[in-house]
C-alpha cells in the first residue's frame, strides 16, 4: 500500500498517531495456544524489521471483561531472545478491558538497529482472547501494507512470489517451536527449484527469493511451497516499483478443489490479475467463472468467453489478466466475483487488483471455506480514507447478515441487518451500510451471517493512491454487547410453480413492513409480486434471478427468505403402458420400459413389426426418434436404472417384477445378461455411494454387490447372486429408498412413514417424517451449503411432493400439482433433454402416462 507524503523522517510518536488514524489499531485473529498452554493466547508476528528505514506496527486488543498482562518477546534468527543496549525485551504490558494497545515495535522494544538480519516476535498472555494484527511501513509513509497472523503448519504455500526487473519478494520463515526444524523450499510454476534450510528452535530466516534460488533478474510466474519436519509460519513481503504487498503463507490443503475470490475489478482504469496453480501430483481440469455482483455469470457482449476451461499439469501455474482471460470489453468498470472449480485436489491461488495510474495495488488469497462470524480489523472513514467491504454468498439460498461497526474502545458505532441473495456479492462502503460509522479513525467491523460468507475488505484514500486488502479474521468467542434482535421471515424457503402463491410473515412484528421481491418494493412481473401483507404471487415464466429473494424491511433493516421457482416441462407426451424409465449420464437418450408394445405419440412410428403382444419392450427416445432396444417376452419390467460398469461404459439395469430377476442390458447392442434372481417383487433400483445396488422389494431391500453388477464384463466370472443380502422391515411395505448425502444412513419410505436406517443392519436410527404415501424418494444436496442445511429429501407421492430438510426436520410443499408414480434422475448438464433434474412419470388417463422434467441443477448437486 502506498502513501503519498512530503514528510521527512518522522518520530515514532507521530508514526503511532498515523498508524492509529488509518484505523489499523485493532487486530483481530485469535490463535489458540498448543498443548501445555490451555486458556492462553500466543500471537506470532512473523516479521520484525530491524533496518532504520522500515518499521513494524503492531496492535493488540483485549476484548475480555478483565485486564490482562501481555508479554512481548522478540527473537533473532538464531532463536535467542534479542539483547542490546537500551533494549527492553521481553516487555510486559497491561491491557485494560476492551482497550487497544497500538505501537510500533521501536516503541515497544526500543532501538533494534544493528541487531541482525531476521527477527520475529510473539505476544503471550494467560488470557485466552487476545488478538493481533501487524503492518509494515516506511518512515516516510509512502508505502504500507499489513496482514493478519499466519498459522503454523508442516506444509505452507506462498501464493504471491514476484521476481522481475521492478519486483522482488522476501519471505520470512519462522520456527515457533522449541526444537530445530529442517524445511524444504520448492519453487513451482515457470521455474523449478529446490533448496533446504535449517531453522533453530525459535529461529527465523529472511530470504530474498531471487538470490536464494540463484535466479536471473526476471522469471515467469512462480509460487513457493515449504515442507518442514516441524510446524513453521511464513510471510511474503513483495516490493513492486510503486507499492508493497504483504501476504501470509497459508497451510497447504491437499484436498482443496474450489476457490472463491469475492472481489475483482476490470476496465475503467482497474486491472485484476489471477493466479491459479496445481499443487497436486496429478493433472486437473479447472473451470473459471466470472460472476456479476447479482450472481449471474457474465455473458456477451461484456465477455467473449465465460466460463473458461483450462488444464493444469502438476506444479503448473496459470497467471493472466482477467480482462484477457475472459475477454472483458467496454470502458466502464466491471466488478464481481470469481469461482474456480477443479476436477482434482490441490488447488491454490491469489488475485491482485490495481490502479496502474496511481500505483495502488492490493492482493487477496483465494478462499475455499466461508465463515459465519467474521471481522475486519480496521475502520478508516476520516482523514481522507474510505473503508469498504465485499461479502459473497456462494450458496443457492439467501442469507441474513448482521453488520456492526465498533470503535477502538469496543463501543457500537452503528449496526444494520441486510439480506444477500443466492450467489450474490454485496460490495459497499461502510458508510453506505452504516452512516453513523463516518468520521472514525479506528475500530473494527463485526459480521454474523446465517450462512458462511467469503469476504474481503478494501481500504484506501479517496484519491485511490492507497489500496490495501485486509482478509477476514475469526473471533469465535467475541460478540458485541447490546445487539438488536434478529427477526426471521417465515417460511425461510418455499417452492412455487408458475402462477402459484405463498404467504410470508415476519413473526412477532405487529407493525406494517415493506415487502421486497428481487430488490423492488412489491416486486415486478418478471420476479413476481407481493402484497403489503406478504402474499407472494409467482410469475408465469422463470424469473431472471432464480432462486428469488423475498425480504421484509423494517426500520432500515432487511430480513429475507428464499423462493425456488420450478416448472415441469413435458419430455414425452403420451405413452401407453409405461412402467419405468431411466437416463444414462453420457447419453441424450431417455429409456422407457413399456408394457405390450406401447405406442408413444410424436416420438416415433407406431408398433414396430415383430414385437410380441405380451411382455415388456425397452425403447430409447433420442432426438432422432424412438428406437426399440430390447424385448423381454412374457416379463414385466418394474424398474430401470443407468449403471456405469467397470469397463467405463454405461448399461441399463432392469428388474422384472414377476420373474424376480435383475438383467443388464447393453444400450449399444441390446445384449442382455441375467445378474441375479429370486428377487421379491422388485419395484425400484438405487445405486448407493459404494457402488452396490439396492433393490426395493415388497417388504425388504436387497443389496447386490458392485462385483455382481460387473459380472462377465472384465476378469473372471462371478457366480450369480454372490454378495446379496437383505434389510427387512417386518410387515411394512417398502416404497422407496435413498441415501442421506451427508450421513451414513439410508432413508426408507414405507407405508408407515419415512425412517432413517443403518445401511448394514437396517436398524432404525430415526423417524424422519409421518408421510405414508410416497411413490419415491430423491435425496438432494443444495449447492453452496454446509451439510446441516444442505441435505433435503424430496418425497414424491400421488398427493403431491414434499421437501424435507434433513437437518431441521421441516416439511415444505413441493409442486403439489404433480402426482408422479415413478421417477428418474437426469444428471447430465449437457443433455439435449434439458438441464439436470428429476424426471417424473405422471399418469393422465387410463394406462397412459407422460414424462415431465423438473430442472433442479441450478440449486442442487445431482451427481
Amino acid at each position: 500500500m502506498r502513501f503519498v507524503s512530503t514528510s521527512a523522517l518522522l518520530p515514532a510518536r507521530t508514526l503511532t498517531r498515523v498508524f492509529r488514524s488509518c484505523g489499523l489499531g485493532l487486530a483481530l485473529l485469535t490463535i489458540w495456544a498448543g498443548d501445555g498452554l490451555e486458556a492462553a493466547t500466543t500471537l506470532r508476528f512473523p516479521r520484525l524489521v530491524l533496518d532504520p528505514d522500515t518499521l513494524t506496527g503492531v496492535a493488540v486488543v483485549n476484548p475480555d471483561s478483565q485486564p490482562v498482562l501481555a508479554t512481548f518477546t522478540a527473537y533473532g534468527s538464531d532463536g535467542l531472545v534479542l539483547q542490546g543496549e537500551g533494549l527492553q525485551n521481553p516487555r510486559e504490558v497491561l491491557i485494560f478491558p476492551g482497550q487497544q494497545y497500538a505501537r510500533t515495535t521501536r516503541e515497544i522494544f526500543g532501538s533494534l538497529e544493528g541487531l541482525g538480519e531476521a527477527a520475529w516476535f510473539e505476544v503471550t498472555s494467560p488470557a485466552s482472547d487476545l488478538t493481533g494484527f501487524f503492518l509494515v511501513l516506511d518512515t516516510n509513509l509512502r508505502y504500507l501494507d499489513g496482514a493478519d497472523l499466519p498459522l503454523p503448519s508442516l506444509q505452507l504455500i506462498f501464493p504471491e512470489i514476484r521476481i522481475s526487473e521492478t519486483e522482488n519478494t522476501e519471505i520470512n520463515l519462522v520456527n515457533p517451536g522449541t526444537s530445530p526444524v529442517q524445511a524444504r523450499l520448492q519453487l513451482g510454476g515457470s521455474v523449478q527449484r529446490e533448496e533446504t534450510i535449517d531453522l533453530p528452535a525459535r529461529g527465523a530466516s529472511r530470504l530474498d527469493v531471487q538470490t536464494f534460488f540463484g535466479l536471473q533478474q526476471a522469471v515467469g510466474p512462480v509460487w513457493l511451497s515449504v515442507q518442514a519436519d516441524g510446524p513453521v509460519a511464513g510471510f511474503a513481503f513483495v516490493r513492486t516499483g510503486a507499492d508493497w504487498l504483504g501476504v501470509n503463507a497459508r497451510p497447504a490443503d491437499l484436498d482443496r478443489r474450489s476457490l472463491f475470490f469475492p472481489q475483482f475489478a476490470v476496465l475503467g482504469g482497474f486491472e485484476s490479475q489471477l493466479k491459479i496453480f496445481n499443487t497436486g501430483d496429478q493433472p486437473v481440469d479447472i473451470v473459471l467463472t466470472a460472476y456479476r455482483p447479482e450472481g449471474v455469470a457474465y455473458a456477451a457482449p461484456a465477455v467473449s468467453s465465460n466460463p473458461v476451461l483450462r488444464r493444469l499439469e502438476p506444479g503448473e501455474l496459470l497467471c493472466e489478466e482477467l480482462e484477457a482471460l475472459f475477454g472483458f470489453q467496454g470502458s466502464e468498470i466491471l466488478q464481481g466475483w470469481i469461482g474456480v472449480e477443479s476436477s482434482g485436489p490441490g488447488l491454490e491461488g491469489s488475485l491482485t487488483y490495481a490502479l496502474p495510474q496511481t500505483g495502488a495495488l492490493a492482493a487477496v488469497v483465494a478462499e475455499s471455506e466461508g465463515r459465519r462470524e467474521l471481522l475486519f480489523s480496521h475502520i478508516a472513514t476520516s482523514l481522507g480514507f474510505f473503508t469498504g467491504v465485499a461479502l459473497q454468498n456462494s450458496a443457492t439460498i439467501s442469507t441474513n447478515v448482521q453488520v456492526v461497526a465498533l470503535t477502538a474502545q469496543g463501543e457500537m458505532a452503528g449496526e444494520t441487518h441486510l439480506v444477500i441473495g443466492p450467489r450474490q456479492r454485496l460490495s459497499r462502503l461502510l458508510t453506505e451500510l452504516i452512516p453513523s460509522a463516518a468520521g472514525l479513525a479506528g475500530g473494527f467491523v463485526w459480521i454474523r451471517s446465517d450462512l458462511p460468507l467469503r469476504a474481503t475488505s478494501l481500504f484506501g484514500t479517496m484519491q485511490s493512491r492507497v489500496l490495501a486488502n485486509i482478509p477476514p479474521q475469526s473471533l469465535p468467542s467475541y460478540q458485541p454487547a447490546d445487539l438488536p434482535p434478529v427477526l426471521r421471515v417465515e417460511p425461510a424457503l418455499a417452492t412455487v410453480g408458475p402462477g402459484s402463491q405463498v404467504a410470508f410473515t415476519l413473526p412477532e412484528v405487529s407493525r406494517t413492513v415493506n415487502w421486497i421481491v428481487a430488490g423492488n418494493l412489491g416486486g415486478d412481473e418478471a420476479s413476481g409480486t407481493i402484497t403489503v401483507l406478504g402474499d407472494y404471487l409467482a410469475p408465469l415464466q422463470a424469473p431472471p434471478l432464480n432462486p428469488v429473494t423475498v425480504s421484509a424491511q423494517l426500520d432500515g433493516r432487511s430480513f429475507g427468505a428464499t423462493l425456488d421457482w420450478l416448472d415441469s416441462r413435458e419430455i414425452l407426451s403420451d405413452v401407453s403402458g409405461l412402467r419405468a424409465l431411466a437416463h444414462l449420464a453420457d447419453s441424450d437418450t431417455l429409456y422407457t420400459a413399456e408394457r405390450s408394445a406401447p405406442v408413444g405419440l410424436g416420438v416415433g412410428p407406431a408398433q414396430p413389426a415383430g414385437i410380441p403382444s405380451g411382455g415388456t419392450s425397452i425403447y430409447g427416445h433420442a432426438p432422432g426418434g424412438r428406437q426399440l432396444l430390447a424385448t423381454l417376452a412374457n416379463q414385466e419390467v418394474s424398474a430401470l436404472l443407468g449403471f456405469r460398469a467397470s469397463d467405463g461404459l454405461e448399461y441399463l439395469l432392469a428388474a422384472t417384477g414377476d420373474a424376480g430377476e435383475l438383467v443388464r442390458i447393453d444400450p449399444r447392442s441390446g445384449a442382455r445378461t441375467t445378474l441375479a434372481g429370486a428377487l421379491r417383487e422388485p419395484h425400484q433400483l438405487f445405486l448407493d455411494s459404494s457402488g452396490d445396488l439396492l433393490v426395493v422389494e415388497e417388504h425388504s431391500i436387497a443389496r447386490i454387490s458392485r462385483a455382481d453388477l460387473n459380472r462377465s464384463l472384465a476378469g473372471q466370472a462371478i457366480p450369480a447372486g454372490a454378495g446379496s443380502n437383505r434389510l427387512s422391515f417386518g410387515g411394512a411395505r417398502v416404497q422407496g429408498v435413498a441415501e442421506d448425502p451427508c450421513a451414513e444412513r439410508l432413508l426408507v419410505a414405507t407405508d408407515e412413514g419415512i425412517i432413517a436406517v443403518s445401511p448394514e443392519s437396517g436398524t432404525v436410527l430415526a423417524e424422519v417424517a409421518d408421510l405414508a404415501d410416497a411413490t419415491g424418494l430423491v435425496a438432494l444436496r443444495r449447492q453452496g451449503l454446509e451439510c446441516d442445511r444442505a441435505s433435503h429429501l424430496l418425497v414424491l407421492s400421488r398427493s403431491g411432493g414434499r421437501l424435507i430438510g434433513l437437518g431441521s426436520g421441516e416439511i415444505r410443499p413441493w409442486l403439489e400439482q404433480l402426482s408422479p408414480e415413478d421417477h428418474a434422475l437426469l444428471t447430465s448438464l449437457s443433455s439435449s433433454l434439458g438441464a439436470g433434474g428429476v424426471l417424473l412419470v405422471e399418469p393422465f388417463a387410463a394406462s397412459r402416462s407422460r414424462v415431465l422434467l423438473v430442472e433442479l441443477s441450478h440449486v442442487y448437486r445431482l451427481n
